[in-house]
């Protein structure tokens, strides 16, 4: 069970001093003693003021809640959010039944789309947590776990960036006489950085080489020539990958070149946007 703190009130005389005065933290003002219907600014307009102040700082934490509507349904805020190095925008939602005598959570996947689901997914850096919702004899009771986001140390590794991707091509054998033989062929779904490209091979046989390719142009400043039992890292000439690019392996092999249990990992790491 969570242990809440007995946080005291500060003492009268404390809070009277607060009178008429700003609050510079939050730009929110304490009312003056004696402020009445006739005062200047009114005690409405003065109040007004502040409660319209409070609510323009409150409006970015409702973003992404989620609310009980009745009914067994929910609504969820609008929210605007990054993820995976890309701004998201999601329009909320109204009206989504929670089956009765269940527990669920809702969050948002990578494509900002709104998902009510038994389990989280495994990767928590591909989905916005928003809540968990339990139904019991047509009681919703809803729990905000958008603080898991909020409050949180994100792990990076020494180049400071964390969302990356590992893209892997195998091919059993490719035997004598290809020439740029396409073996693999992965479309990019979002803009990509590719930060290095290993391959490997258990075997190989006279000459053969391996090109990389984003819509039918090599991104390598040479072609990679595989060595059995090795891992060669050839240099990555040209390493931004438009979304919705098809990055391909191809395989060239002279009149007697064969090549075994060929890997190829491309490495990528999402490119951020600024919008």
């Amino acid at each position: 069970m969570p242990t809440y703190p007995n946080e005291v009130w500060p003492a009268d005389s404390v809070i009277e001093e607060l009178d008429g005065t700003m609050d510079a933290k939050t730009g929110l003002p304490f009312i003056a003693k004696g402020v009445g219907p006739t005062s200047t600014p009114s005690y409405e307009v003065q109040y007004n003021r502040r409660q319209a102040r409070a609510n323009g700082i409150v409006a970015a934490m409702r973003q992404g809640m989620v609310v009980d509507e009745g009914g067994l349904k929910v609504g969820v805020y609008p929210i605007e959010f990054t993820l995976g190095g890309f701004r998201r925008y999601f329009d909320g939602a109204t009206g989504v039944s929670v089956p009765d005598d269940s527990a669920k959570v809702v969050y948002l996947d990578g494509a900002a789309e709104l998902q009510v689901a038994d389990d989280w997914p495994t990767d928590l850096t591909s989905y916005l947590p928003l809540a968990t919702v339990s139904a019991e004899d047509g009681v919703l009771r809803i729990d905000d776990r958008r603080p898991r986001t909020l409050y949180q140390v994100p792990s990076v590794d020494v180049s400071g960036t964390k969302d990356r991707w590992t893209v892997t091509a195998h091919r059993a054998s490719v035997g004598s006489g290809q020439s740029s033989l396409e073996v693999f062929q992965f479309d990019a779904p979002q803009a990509l950085t590719l930060e290095q490209v290993q391959v490997y091979c258990s075997s190989v046989t006279a000459a053969v080489s391996l090109d990389v390719k984003e819509a039918g142009a090599s991104v390598l400043s040479a072609v990679a020539v595989p060595v059995a039992g090795g891992v060669v890292k050839p240099t990555v000439s040209d390493a931004s990958i438009a979304s919705g690019a098809a990055v391909t392996v191809h395989v060239t092999t002279d009149g007697s070149g064969l090549v075994s249990d060929l890997s190829v990992t491309l490495l990528f790491k999402t490119t951020p946007t600024a919008s």
